[in-house]
């Protein structure tokens, strides 16, 4: 059983009231202490016996708090959520080490960030039994469309569940965090750069909130020195989301480095996107006839054409031919909304959700979720217009 009972020792007295207001919110019960030195802290925690949680005060002086949170440690079997504004990654691990088993940014929505630790403590049968999902995307080549897909996806999922997480893995610089106009004050690289094991904490602490429910681990710094970054700590990373969203997806930089794969190997399902053109489709090609290499069910592997309906385009029925399987969904060229959307920071799901792009976005996410089948080629007139235009007689490419 969850122990729901709070000892909020801060001395902050605005960051108590709004700490106890979201604790009775989430809900939980707590007793704030007029004193914050360890023997009032003590008494507090054993006089009630459902006592679960003591939350504490990132001050000044860490190294007091340091040697507050081991005393605590010795003497509890409680949890100790430390709360603050850290100005470096380095605080949080060092607070974590010291025997803090979670820290609280001060300037996040309180009450989320209190359901989320709910949530990593709960014991298995308080959770929300459905599965966690780990959605990958890839491109064949640049210029396909991956970026907007994996914020659309990621929207689409946000709205579908209240929050999805989203993983930029562009280690030379993604733009995720462009296209939903954030300015993420941690990102993968200066996380890889701190040379220190990741906890699942400071994973959580780097993401950067939006609006929509997103929360985004943000890519490389463009043009900055690229730390080293094992596959175990990719994987770490990844993993970590996935134990707090119902629904994570990943952009990938390529499928080449041994980082991307770890994260490709622990994927549920695969979506690779190509344009209709030549040089996209035999890329596509080649990563599809090599996806079992990796560690990769085919199976899971969803193809999606993007940006479909520009002129002496590829036609999809050809497409498929070379591919020898369906086209799983297609991603219309609407051009318009989608630079709106792009402009304004907000995707094009949510901006435009009439747009055909946007219904072909949701459709896709229906199909991740295995909710509605969708026809191949029958859903897009796109589709349907080529192949009476070019016919069945058109040959494929050949790709030797």
């Amino acid at each position: 059983m969850l122990l729901a009972h709070c000892v909020v020792a801060i001395e902050s007295h605005a960051l108590s009231d709004r700490l106890e207001k979201s604790l009775k919110q989430v809900p939980l019960t707590c007793a704030r202490v007029a004193s914050v030195q360890y023997e009032a802290i003590l008494a507090a925690a054993k006089k009630n016996s459902a006592t679960g949680f003591v939350f504490l005060q990132l001050t000044d002086s860490t190294s007091n708090l340091k040697s507050l949170i081991h005393r605590l440690r010795s003497a509890l079997d409680t949890r100790i959520v430390v709360v603050g504004n850290a100005t470096t990654g380095r605080q949080v691990i060092e607070i974590i080490r010291a025997g803090a088993d979670d820290f609280v940014d001060e300037k996040d929505d309180l009450r989320r960030e209190l359901g989320l630790l709910l949530k990593r403590v709960a014991p298995s049968g308080m959770q929300n039994q459905r599965k966690s999902e780990l959605i990958t995307v890839t491109s064949s080549c640049g210029g396909c469309g991956a970026s907007s897909l994996a914020v659309n996806i990621a929207a689409q999922y946000a709205h579908k569940y209240g929050e999805c997480g989203l993983v930029d893995l562009q280690m030379h610089g993604g733009d995720l965090a462009t296209l939903l106009r954030l300015s993420p004050r941690h990102t993968i690289s200066k996380m890889l750069a701190n040379n220190h094991p990741l906890a699942p904490e400071m994973v959580q602490q780097a993401l950067t909130k939006h609006e929509t429910g997103i929360s985004l681990l943000a890519g490389a710094d463009p043009l900055s020195n690229l730390p080293n970054s094992s596959p175990e700590t990719i994987r770490g990373i990844v993993r970590s989301m996935t134990t707090n969203f119902q629904r994570v997806v990943v952009e990938l930089e390529d499928i080449s480095h041994r980082e991307q794969l770890a994260a490709l190997s622990d994927s549920d399902q695969v979506v690779l996107t190509f344009r209709l053109h030549f040089p996209a489709l035999a890329r596509a090609h080649r990563f599809f006839e090599s996806i079992e290499r990796f560690g990769v069910d085919p199976d899971k592997v969803r193809i999606v054409a993007s940006q479909v309906g520009q002129p002496d385009e590829v036609p999809i029925g050809q497409a498929e031919k070379i591919f020898g399987r369906k086209i799983d969904a297609c991603i219309t060229n609407d051009v318009s909304p989608m630079n709106r959307a792009v402009n304004l920071g907000i995707p094009v799901v949510l901006d435009s959700p009439k747009s055909q792009c946007s219904r072909d976005y949701m459709a896709l996410v229906q199909l991740l979720d295995g909710e509605t089948p969708v026809p191949a080629n029958t859903r897009w007139n796109v589709g349907a217009l080529f192949k009476s235009k070019f016919g069945s007689s058109q040959p494929a490419p050949a790709l030797s």
